[in-house]
């Protein structure tokens, strides 16, 4: 899938079953885009088979294994690779094939072509995190495709600073990581996505829907969803940013197309001069999602 059509994609323990069959219920504006079944920290140590097993059994010849994977972007979160259970998840992966693949705390750019290897799955959902993983983003989003999808684990990388993971509506050292790893991965031509949120309960939406306001005006492309009830908010937020660009872009590109006489500069309808670089970002704009 275009990384950058991306609005949402939400977690699955693949120790809950009963999460399963509930997924095809999901409509319209509340149908997150991907679906993404979690083999690592959801998953007590003495379940990881169990898991296995459950994924084994749905993507085996069941009706709604089938639908599912036809109806969503699927994807399974490995153990880390240096786990004992990495090796079992692997396997299970080339039988489901599902795809992409998510692998967790990745501080090394040589563990991306190891998942690749490993598991035959192309298309990788990198996820930093730790602080040795961040001080080698550079060489680690230099190892991506430009169809992987870069991640952040913020509950890992706040332990890591011994801080509590912060709001990122005020000053603190969360807030620049993701913007500092964002501009890396633009400079890389990967996509990022903004992490789980602890708000998911009824009386926390209002903040659940002002942390993606604020993230995706900073330019992330979606966000990863542990509810239900936060797919909807997600994919307006996103959605609607995403439409409002391209549909500013058509009028902006259409006003540079009609320039005669050489000169290359418009002035918009908010009566601001725009030149070549406008012209140059709403172009590369609508090339990565695939318009012409």
């Amino acid at each position: 899938m275009n990384p950058y059509k991306i609005r949402s994609i939400l977690f699955i323990p693949g120790i809950e079953t009963k999460f399963f069959q509930k997924v095809l219920t999901l409509k319209g504006k509340s149908k997150p885009n991907g679906l993404l079944f979690d083999l690592e920290d959801s998953i007590h140590p003495n379940y990881k088979q169990k898991a296995r097993d459950n994924l084994s059994a749905l993507f085996k010849n069941t009706k709604y294994g089938e639908q599912i994977r036809k109806n969503y972007f699927i994807g399974i979160r490995t153990n880390a690779l240096s786990s004992k259970w990495f090796e079992d998840d692997a396997k299970l992966i080339r039988n489901i094939q599902p795809h992409y693949v998510m692998i967790p705390k990745v501080e090394d750019p040589s563990q991306i072509s190891f998942a690749r290897k490993k598991t035959g799955v192309d298309q990788i959902f990198v996820i930093i995190e730790t602080l040795k993983g961040l001080y080698r983003k550079e060489e680690i989003l230099r190892s991506m495709k430009d169809t992987d999808i870069l991640g952040l684990g913020y509950e890992d990388l706040a332990a890591d600073l011994l801080i509590e993971r912060p709001s990122l509506h005020t000053l603190n050292p969360m807030s620049f990581i993701i913007l500092d790893c964002l501009i890396a991965a633009r400079r890389n031509n990967v996509v990022m996505l903004d992490a789980i949120s602890r708000y998911f309960k009824e009386e926390d939406l209002e903040k659940f829907k002002q942390e993606c306001v604020l993230t995706a005006s900073w330019g992330l492309s979606g966000k990863s969803c542990m509810h239900p009830n936060q797919i909807a908010i997600t994919n307006e937020i996103y959605g609607n940013r995403m439409q409002e660009l391209l549909s500013y872009g058509d009028s902006i590109l259409h006003q540079f197309e009609s320039l005669k006489g050489g000169s290359f500069v418009i002035v918009n309808k908010k009566k601001e001069m725009m030149d070549t670089p406008s012209f140059r970002m709403y172009e590369r704009l609508f090339q990565l999602m695939g318009r012409k």
